[in-house]
């Protein structure tokens, strides 16, 4: 089996406009060995912070837990957030690694909110988790989380 045919796509937070209110999305990782979580964030001014940027897990949606090496902020054990390139940089992309042999629960909840914004402003961001080494592989575009495929 080619690895990347044992994959599917899910869309955890749209492409929209994050300002200074979080903006949450959550995966269901049954049946995944491995999830990557990766936060694209358009350029934006170098006043605009990533003020909430985290992932939480749980067995249960409406029962999660944050995880601290995938939190930022200054607490221990999390990890600093980027800053904004500037309106010319490139996109940036945070991804997060997860093995499911470790964090064993069920359903993964993406944070994410900025700062350094005035009113109604916000930063084009999005997420898309990655499920890998699924348990029954997908057999079609669709069940890979694609509306259309080309090859």
């Amino acid at each position: 089996m080619i690895s990347l045919q044992n994959t599917k796509e899910v869309v955890v937070i749209a492409p929209q406009s994050v300002g200074t209110t979080a903006v949450t999305g959550t995966v269901d990782a049954r049946g995944a060995n491995y999830l990557e979580l990766k936060v694209f964030l358009a350029p934006a001014a170098a006043t605009v912070t990533v003020a909430e940027l985290s992932v939480s897990s749980g067995d249960a949606t409406n029962a999660m837990t944050a995880i601290p090496e995938f939190t930022a902020g200054s607490g221990t054990g999390n990890f600093t957030a980027p800053t904004a390139p500037g309106v010319d940089g490139d996109t940036q992309v945070v991804a997060f690694k997860i093995d499911r042999r470790t964090y064993r629960h069920r359903y993964f909840k993406v944070s994410l909110k900025h700062g350094g914004l005035d009113e109604g402003e916000g930063r084009i961001s999005t997420v898309v988790a990655t499920l890998d080494r699924l348990e029954n592989a997908p057999h079609t575009d669709a069940e890979r989380g694609f509306t259309l495929a080309f090859s």
